[in-house]
Parts: C-alpha cells; structure tokens; sequence
C-alpha cells in the first residue's frame, strides 16, 4: 500500500499454518496477525477492503461452522466461492474486495455460487490470467480471474446481473467446438490476458486459457489500468493505530484457539461466574432449589476456583513458548491450587464404587471425581487435571513438574557433523529419506551424499523412492529381489532372504491355496485312473470339481468312495474343507423330514481320510514336482523378512521436557508412523499410552492425519486425558465419556468434534457405540 494509505490502517491477516503466521507476523509488525481458521472465525463487518487468495478446492461446506448464515447449508458452496461470500459479509457497505480465485468461480454452469455473491456485492472488473501465470510462484498451471467486488448499500439496488450467465465465444481454429465462459468476459474481451481454447484433459475435453506472446506483466498493468476508478464509498472510522485499536476483533467463539472458546467458564463483570455458549458468554444460574437449572452452590465454588488454575496454567505455557521469564506465573500457580486443595482436596479427588451383575456375575467399577465434573465443559479441564501427580489408592495429589520446571522449550538446534546426522533429522522433520534436502542441510552434492550414507538407505527400483535399510530390507524381500535384479541393480542388498523350507517342512494339504489346480487333477488321474476337471477361485477360496467319471466307476464309488457318496463329491469336500454328511429323507404326507445317516457318514468320512493321506504322499513323490512346489511355496509364504524398527532419530517437538521416552516407545512411535496399524502388546506400566499419544502428534505434524481419536476403556478416560496433556501441554484435545451422548448433549459434542481443529478426541468404549458408522463407509470396507 502506498505509505500515506499504509499509515492511516489497520491490517488483520489470517493464516491457518501457524510457522507462516509468525513468518507474516514478522514481516508485518504493525498488522495483527491471526493463526485461525478462516472458516471457524467471525469478525465484525468494519472493513473497507478485503484481499484474498481463496484456496482451489472442490471441497463443498455444507455448513456455516459459526451458524452465521443458515443458508450456506442449502447452497453448498465450494470451499473459495465460500471464502469470497464469508470476505464480502466482512466488508461495511460500500467496501472493496479483490480475489484471485480459480475461473471457475466464473465459469462453472451452476450459478448459485454467484447469485450469492451478486446477492450481496456488485462485479467492479475481473481479469483473466492464462494458465501458467502462477507457474512460478505456486507451482500451478490453474487458469485464475482477478475480481473486484463492491459491497452494496441495504436500500441500493444492483448494477447489473449479467455476469452471473454465461455466453458462447468462438475462437478462430479449425476442429474446436463452441467455447463458453462467462458474460463478462465475452463482453469484455480485453480483460482476457490470453486465448480461450478446448483442450484434452483427464476427464476429457477441457477449458482453458492458453498464454500469448506479449509481455504478461505488462498486459496485467493495461487491464488494471482499464477499470474504473472512485468508486469506493465508504464511510472511514477512526482507527487508533499506536493503541491498538483493530478493526475486526472476533466477536464470536474459535473452537481451535487457545483464547474464547466454546464451554469456556471466566469470571465476567461484578464478579459473576460466566461461560461461552453457542460463541456467546451466558450467565451460569446458581440453583436455589433441586429442580431447577443451573449448577449447585458448591460447583460454582469449584468452577471459580479452577478458573485461576486455569489462566495460570496456560499463561506458564504461553511464557516458556515465548521463551519469557515465568517464574511469577508459577507462583500463581502455586497459590491457586493449594487454595483450592485447602478448601477441595485434589482436583482428581476420586471415589470409586463396585457393583456386581447379577445375572453375568461381572464387577463393573464407576469412577466418580467430585472436583471435575462441574468444569467438564471447560476445553481446558483435562489440561487442569493434569498438572497434579494423584494417587488414587491414597487419595492424594502433590504438584506436577509444570510447578517447578520448564515443561515447555523450543527445541535445540541440531548439530549435523554427517550424512548420517544429517538423514537423522530429515526423518524427524519429514518422516521419509528426501537425498536433496540432506544434500541441503550439508551443503554438498546429492551424489556425495548418497555414497556416504551407503547401505543405510536404497532406492526402490520400483517406485523410485528411497528408503531407509530397516524399510527396503524388509517386508516381501523375495519380490523385491526379482524387481533389483530385473533392474540390474542392488541384488547384493538382499542377503536378508529367508532360508528356503525344505519339502519335509512344508504340509501340502489338500484343498491349500498355493498348490496348483493341475496338481489336484494329475493325482486324481494316477490313483483313481479318472480324467476330472477343477476350477479353483482364490478370492472366495473355493474348488469345483466336475468329475463325471468318477459317479459310476468302482474306484470311484468303492476303492475312493462309497455308494451314497462317490468320489468326486469327497475329493470336492476335501479341497473345500467341508465334512461329509448323509442324509435320508422320510416323506410324512405332504412333508419331509431328513435324518442323518451316521453309518454312511462314517463310511463317507474314511474315505476322504483315505484322499487326504493319498495326496500327502502322492505329492512329494516326483522330484521335478517336489522342487516346483517347494519353490512356490518359499516364494508365497517363506519370503518376509521382518522390520526392525528404530525410531532413535525422533525428537518430538512439542512434548514437555519432564518426560524421556525409553527406546521400546520410540520404536512403537516410528512403527506407527511408518507402518500404520500397530499393535502395541506391551506389559502394564509399559508406556503405551504415550507411545500413542506421541505417535498421533507426530502424524499430525508431519500431515499424515488429520484428526486422531482414541477410544478407550471408561476407567481409563481420565489417565488418558491426564497423560495426554502432560505429554503435550499445548495440545487441542476433547474428552467425552457416554454423558456427553444423552440425546439433549450428543448434537453438540459431535459438531464440536467434527468442526474444530483438534489433535485427539478421547471416548470412551461405551460413548463410541453411539456413532454409527456411516451405511456407505461400511458397505466400502465390506
């Protein structure tokens, strides 16, 4: 901006990724900078401009998340269409805004999207950019429009509406169809800085805007020129800058921030005791009698009492993020938790109570905590909970380490003296080899770099990738010895191949899977002298066989079979791991009724005996077979080499400091981060619950995840919260048990959940049954 404009505003800016938002906040010390959501944030409508670049998605909101506006949730815009709606709301009447977003804002042949816009704005201008103008910068060919929105006036009528349809241009090129974008531009075609054009895309014949040759920049600056002037209209207020004063204050509740945030309990004005509802703070009523509404006098008391626990807790964290002096926050601490322990006992205090099941004879325990229960609605309560070391055999609690010891730092530079060092931190900033930026961090060529980690990493010849040892050299390491050697490369890597089994080690069943069809046929053909044929479906594991031959001759219906039942039926029921049985049928009037035949079943059941120890000796009887079935078998299921995990390299930004993972939890944490599911069969006391706990935050910082949720026992609810925050103090978690899914609570948790940005939602078992699992999701896993 220019400086005489720059010195008479205010700037709000709003980043979700929280290392831009300092970056910006840096470079930009006189703009207030938000680490927010810009869809879970309101602010007031006291703007005069709004710029953005609204992000390309298809992703539909079905659902304004702050119920600003009911009617985004039957229109169903798409993710930057709802970024220009919710921007112009911002905007006083008469207010500017200019977007660069994706032409299909203004294309597309649904034209909701823009009668909403035109329902509350007039079109200034638009530009359209060839596809590759932002090549450089953002890494895409995407073809984007400039618009430049006026926001109206209540009782001012729009400007025109034409832009809202599209229109039909014809290039001059032989072999297009009709090309059709919108009105705007078909009228304005010196506002279209390229060549409209159909080209092939993925899904088929697609838009776009091809480049000329003229000077982009300098085609931007005569369009720009090209728009009218002194049209804004709006009324400026008065903005102190020096004190502060910031237009768009958040009037409503942020869900992932760490300020006002929904169930918040604060202390408002006169001393009365209030809480944010529906982003709204609401007077908590003090019962005076049992059926009415409100909290007890008693859990006033304590919800007063955590409050100041509360606001300390989370100004420590706040300072020792900053790096600040927080000593004088940890005296507060002190003194708020033993004035509440003085007049409370523990925040964990905890009865526990038995009761038997009758019929089953089941102990089932309920673990009631006294102290908490009224704060439960506080997004902060388990962070409380958790800054005591309680003891529920004794009943007592003693301050945790966040009283006396800096719980929270940034982490230390590391200090890379080699590749290996160097591969080291890449994995724990990225969780995967990346050569080019290990050759970054050392300053050296790639190709050196990759010579000196030698054996500790290769690269699939498959995909191209490469990987650490313990990940390549494990796994189907006898199908990644056929690819190497297939690319003429790294066969010596593969020393790790299994010792094949010997044919007296191998059991080859009848009916299993690996041995081939033809095998089963050509002992049928040498024993029962019989020509059969048999079809084999390994997705659903079943063999039929077709053996007519077999229905009348006498091996097949005495040496191999029985009268009732002839061979072919048995060798079907071996091969299908089914047990033979024969019925009579007994007519009694119009109704039958089938008996077993105990006699002939017995009979039937030898025989299929007699198969199965024919073919186990048949099948190892020829060499050239034996070899055959041997290899097919080593290739099939002797060819795993197990990974072994080491997860060393892990420094887990975030976590307190209090807490050193043992070795066996940094392997689960990396296991999981590699690997996926993970079964953690540790012994109690063992650690598991960090080892998850850890391993969601890593996902979550390396963009693996988006939301975790960890469900648990109910007597565990507690100890996984506490644990959780203690681990990562500044975590965003929610915590329900099934109270939170009594009819009148569930609609409110569940949108809390879906809604807010957290790191973890901690259940129950019994609170998880009550999600259901979407019909089409289980129909997709089935």
């Amino acid at each position: 901006m220019p400086r005489a404009i720059t010195d008479r505003s205010r700037v709000t800016g709003i980043e979700l990724d929280p290392v831009t938002a300092r970056i910006v906040g840096l470079l930009q010390p006189g703009a207030r900078i938000l680490n927010e959501d810009f869809t879970r944030v309101s602010l007031s409508a006291r703007f005069d401009l709004a710029i953005g670049n609204p992000p390309f998605s298809d992703r539909i909101v079905r659902s304004d998340p702050l119920r600003s506006d009911p009617l985004y949730r039957s229109e169903g815009l798409r993710l930057h269409d709802y970024f220009i709606c919710k921007s112009i709301t911002t905007l006083k009447p008469g207010g500017l805004a200019a977007f660069v977003t994706s032409a299909g804002t203004m294309d597309k042949a649904d034209a909701r999207a823009r009668a909403r816009i035109a329902g509350m704005a007039d079109l200034v201008g638009a530009i359209r950019l060839p596809e590759g103008a932002f090549r450089q910068d953002a890494g895409t060919d995407v073809v984007v429009d400039i618009l430049f929105l006026r926001k109206r006036r209540a009782d001012e009528p729009a400007t025109g509406d034409s832009w809202l349809e599209l229109s039909e241009v014809q290039e001059n090129q032989e072999g297009e169809g009709p090309i059709f974008v919108n009105r705007w531009f078909a009228d304005h075609p010196d506002m279209v800085l390229g060549r409209h054009a159909i080209v092939s895309g993925p899904y088929g014949e697609t838009y776009t805007c091809l480049p000329c040759e003229s000077d982009l920049e300098a085609a931007l600056g005569s369009a720009i020129e090209m728009l009218p002037t002194g049209f804004y209209d709006g009324e400026p207020e008065a903005v102190d800058v020096l004190n502060g004063d910031h237009a768009g204050d958040i009037v409503a509740e942020r869900p992932d921030g760490l300020g006002v945030r929904e169930g918040r309990y604060f202390i408002g004005k006169a001393t009365a005791l209030m809480q944010i509802v529906d982003g709204q703070p609401v007077a908590v009523e003090v019962k005076k009698a049992r059926g009415a509404d409100g909290v007890f006098a008693k859990q006033a008391r304590i919800i007063r009492k955590l409050i100041p626990i509360r606001d300390a807790v989370r100004e420590i964290l706040k300072l020792q993020e900053r790096d600040q002096p927080y000593a004088r926050a940890q005296v507060s601490l002190r003194i708020a938790w033993s004035s509440f322990v003085r007049d409370f006992g523990p925040i964990n205090f905890t009865t526990v109570s038995s009761v038997e099941d009758p019929e089953t004879g089941e102990v089932r325990e309920t673990h009631r905590r006294p102290n908490l229960q009224p704060f439960l609605d506080d997004p902060d309560c388990w962070l409380v909970a958790s800054i005591e070391d309680y003891d529920l055999e004794t009943n007592t609690a003693k301050p945790g380490p966040i009283f006396t010891e800096r719980v929270i730092a940034p982490p230390p530079a590391p200090v890379i003296a080699s590749a290996a060092d160097a591969l080291a931190v890449v994995l724990n900033a990225r969780g995967h080899v990346d050569p080019d930026h290990i050759a970054e961090l050392l300053h050296r060529d790639v190709a050196d770099v990759i010579a000196e980690l030698g054996e500790a990493i290769y690269q699939d010849p498959a995909s191209g990738a490469w990987l650490t040892a313990d990940a390549y050299l494990s796994g189907a390491v006898r199908s990644k010895l056929a690819v190497a050697k297939a690319a003429a490369e790294l066969d010596h890597a593969f020393a790790v191949q299994p010792a094949d089994l010997r044919p007296s080690d191998i059991t080859a069943r009848l009916g299993a899977p690996w041995i081939p069809a033809g095998d089963v046929v050509a002992f049928v053909k040498e024993t029962m002298e019989a020509e059969i044929t048999i079809h084999h479906m390994p997705e659903l594991a079943t063999w039929t066989v077709n053996a007519r031959q077999l229905e009348w001759s006498a091996a097949g219906t005495t040496e191999w079979g029985t009268h009732r039942r002839h061979a072919g039926q048995l060798l079907s029921d071996a091969l299908n791991s089914s047990v033979p049985q024969i019925f009579d049928t007994f007519r009694d009037g119009e109704t039958e009724r089938r008996v077993l035949n105990t006699v002939e079943t017995e009979a039937a059941k030898e025989k299929v005996a007699k198969i199965k120890t024919a073919f186990q000796s048949w099948i190892w009887s020829d060499p050239d077979r034996t070899d055959l079935l041997a290899r097919i078998y080593n290739d099939t299921f002797n060819n795993i080499a197990p990974r072994a995990f080491d997860g060393t390299h892990l420094q887990l930004p975030g976590a307190s400091n209090a807490f050193s993972l043992y070795g066996h939890q940094k392997r689960g944490i990396w296991r999981i981060i590699s690997a996926g599911a993970t079964h953690l069969a540790h012994a109690v006391g063992a650690g598991k619950t960090l080892t998850m706990v850890a391993a969601i935050m890593e996902q979550r910082r390396l963009g693996l995840i988006n939301k975790a949720m960890l469900v648990v026992p109910g007597h565990c609810l507690a100890q996984a919260a506490r644990e959780f925050f203690a681990l990562y103090p500044n975590a965003r978690i929610l915590v329900a048990d099934e109270t939170n899914f009594v009819k009148e609570k569930r609609h409110r948790f569940l949108s809390r959940a879906a809604t807010a940005n957290w790191d973890a939602v901690i259940i129950t078992h019994s609170a998880f049954r009550f999600i259901s699992v979407p019909s089409a999701f289980e129909a997709q896993m089935i």
